[in-house]
Parts: C-alpha cells; structure tokens; sequence
C-alpha cells in the first residue's frame, strides 16, 4: 500500500483508524520527535489483557513511567544489535504472513487479526522461541 499511497497514510480496520508509517526514517521522527502525541492510546479488550491492563510501552499513559519504559525500549530492545539478530525470525513471519494472504486468495480476510498475529507471533518468536500455538495468521 506504500507503493500507492506514499510513506504514510491511514487506514479504517474496523472502528479504528490507524495511522501507518512505512518508512524508517518517518517512524524514527515520529518516535523521537512526535512520541507525546503518539504515547496516549486507547487498548481495546485484548490489548488490556495482553498488556498486564495497559501496563507496558504500548498503552500507558505518557508521563514517567512511560519515558522510563521508552527509554529502556529504545536502548535495549531497538539496538542495532537485536534487530540484526532477529531479522532472520522477522522474516520467516512475514513470508507466512503473505503465503497465508496467497493461500485465501479470492476469500475475505480479517486483516487486523492476521497484522496483530503476525506481530504477536514475532514477538513470541524473538522471546521464547516459537509462536502462539494454533495460530493461521489470517482467517
């Protein structure tokens, strides 16, 4: 979708909009220069629960603890070094990803539970070691 609507657009999945950044360098800005107007989110039900109730970096409420989280994010978890190290696992779940987008083709596909799967699936992958169990990616 970058390719036709440029680096960054909108887009409705469901109820919600999101705001999508496809380029690098935007995301940098945007996390560095913009990061109090993107800190305050609204979880729905199952990002509470998988947040500890909206505890972690993607859901708080920006202040303190939110800074003291980022900060942490931005040193430890996006070094250079651990995205190197997991660009492997990242792109083994994105190939999924799209070979299940190819294996529905001509059915409809809930696109917000195969993006949070996907995602989940990476995180899981980069912490533990293998994905959600039962999981198809898109439905």
């Amino acid at each position: 979708m970058a390719k036709i609507y440029g680096p960054i657009y909108k887009l409705s999945l469901g109820q919600r909009q999101c705001v999508i950044i496809s380029s690098p360098h935007l995301a940098k800005e945007v996390v560095r220069d913009y990061d109090v107007t993107f800190a305050n989110r609204n979880p729905n039900i199952a990002a509470l629960a998988f947040s500890f109730g909206g505890k972690d970096i993607a859901f708080s409420p920006y202040g303190p603890e939110w800074r003291m989280l980022r900060r942490i994010f931005v040193q430890e978890m996006q070094s250079k070094a651990n995205l190197d190290a997991f660009y492997g696992l990242r792109k083994k779940e994105i190939k999924k990803s799209v070979k299940d987008v190819y294996a529905k083709k001509g059915n409809p596909i809930d696109v917000g539970e195969m993006a949070f799967s996907t995602v989940i699936n990476m995180i899981t992958s980069m912490f533990w070691g293998g994905t959600i169990q039962g999981d198809s990616n898109c439905k």
